[in-house]
């Protein structure tokens, strides 16, 4: 998961920062790729698409722009 999600951020400039550990890894979402400005609008849009297709997110961090996933 988080191999994709790391080529996924070479893509989207918006996935400032791909970090885990173990089998939890999250991705953070950002304004900008340069300032690392957050982007928790962006993070409440993913969750709510995510939740219309029946797929349960979290966003977190303290800037609420980061979202974490548990691989089970």
């Amino acid at each position: 998961m988080r191999s994709h999600l790391e080529s996924l951020a070479k893509e989207i400039p918006a996935i400032g920062d791909v970090r885990g550990l173990g089998a939890m890894v999250a991705f953070e979402m950002v304004k900008d790729p340069k300032s690392k400005e957050p982007d928790a609008a962006v993070t409440a849009a993913i969750v709510a698409a995510a939740e219309k297709r029946g797929l349960i997110l979290l966003s977190c961090g303290t800037d609420a722009n980061v979202v974490r996933l548990l691989a089970r």
